[in-house]
């Protein structure tokens, strides 16, 4: 409720453009089965797009969300990719240092 009021809920709704992209990556997926390929997902939110690629690609998946969000993260991939191997990290954009300089 709190993110809500302060209008911080960009992490818990699917944007508009994430099936786009994904369908965008999808057809880019020589790429995503390359061995070692490893895909890092800044602010997945739902986690749709990093459920996604680790449901239909070889790549290593990351995914990542600032800590008030990770738990709802953690709940949509299992969701939507029950069992898959994605590595869900806290990554808060605000904590970064050297980033850009």
């Amino acid at each position: 409720l709190a993110d809500r009021q302060a209008g911080l809920t960009t992490h818990t709704s699917l944007w508009p453009a994430s099936p786009l992209f994904c369908d965008w990556l999808l057809d880019s997926k020589p790429l995503l089965q390359t061995p070692g390929t490893r895909v890092v997902e800044l602010g997945s939110g739902t986690g749709h797009m990093a459920a996604t690629l680790a449901r239909n690609c070889e790549a290593t998946v990351v995914a990542t969300e600032i800590p008030r969000a990770l738990e709802g993260l953690r709940a949509g991939v299992e969701r939507m990719a029950p069992g898959a191997a994605v590595e869900v990290v806290d990554c808060d954009w605000a904590e970064l240092t050297g980033v850009g300089t």
